[in-house]
């Protein structure tokens, strides 16, 4: 009997990475599409719910701990804007591979200023602070590392397996219409993590990448991208 069973996988340890990406989901998924009109309330509600998640969570991300020094931050901002270039290459020229679709808000349906300039701020803090800290811990902190070994937090940050990298990728696809761009967005995320060791340069880069998609989304008013 030389190989030993491999252990069954700790919820509780699994549970922070999980909840915030969760309840994000619920109101994604199952109540914004159902209050018209007070989508923004609605959207401003899920941001600091999720927020709060994470925050009440934080002692528990220890890969958070880690110092971003520069060469982290590079790697992140470039990685980010070559992925979110190309990601709006590609949905400007209707390129994409579509699963489902989008129905985004349109901002200008709000008709007083402040309130419109309101919600595009809160928007644009869910986009590039809220969802790149929530996702980065689900699948590049957890996920990635989950697949190689069911103890993930014994598995060092940046462990590479051709298993882990794919499965990882093709999960964070699967939440996204635009599934091909977000499976190579995926794949790019993966490989900054395999250079850096440090969670803040994938972070870094999805924020980055999210920006440009904010920026594009302003200026065109293809709603539908956030």
């Amino acid at each position: 009997m030389s190989d030993a069973k491999r252990a069954p996988l700790d919820w509780m340890s699994s549970l922070p990475y999980l909840a915030p990406f969760v309840l994000f989901m619920i109101f994604t998924a199952g109540i914004e599409p159902r209050v018209g009109a007070w989508y923004p309330a609605v959207y401003a509600a899920k941001l600091v719910l999720v927020a709060l998640a994470l925050v009440s969570f934080g002692l528990n991300f220890s890969e958070l701990r880690a110092r971003a020094t520069f060469s982290t931050v590079a790697w992140g901002v470039l990685v980010g804007a070559i992925v979110g270039v190309g990601w709006v290459w590609v949905e400007s020229r209707g390129l994409y591979p579509i699963i489902g679709a989008r129905k985004g808000y349109d901002p200008l349906e709000i008709y007083s200023d402040a309130a419109r300039f309101a919600f595009i701020g809160v928007r644009m803090i869910g986009l590039v602070m809220i969802v790149p800290v929530m996702e980065e811990l689900l699948w590049r902190s957890w996920l990635i590392r989950v697949i190689v070994r069911e103890d993930f937090k014994k598995v060092p940050m940046g462990t590479f397996t051709i298993l882990s990298c794919v499965v990882s990728a093709g999960m964070f696809a699967l939440v996204h219409p635009e599934w091909l761009s977000a499976f190579v967005c995926g794949l790019a995320y993966n490989l900054v993590l395999y250079r850096t060791k440090n969670l803040w340069a994938c972070i870094i880069a999805h924020a980055t990448t999210n920006f440009v998609l904010g920026i594009y989304v302003l200026t065109t008013q293809t709603w539908k991208l956030w």
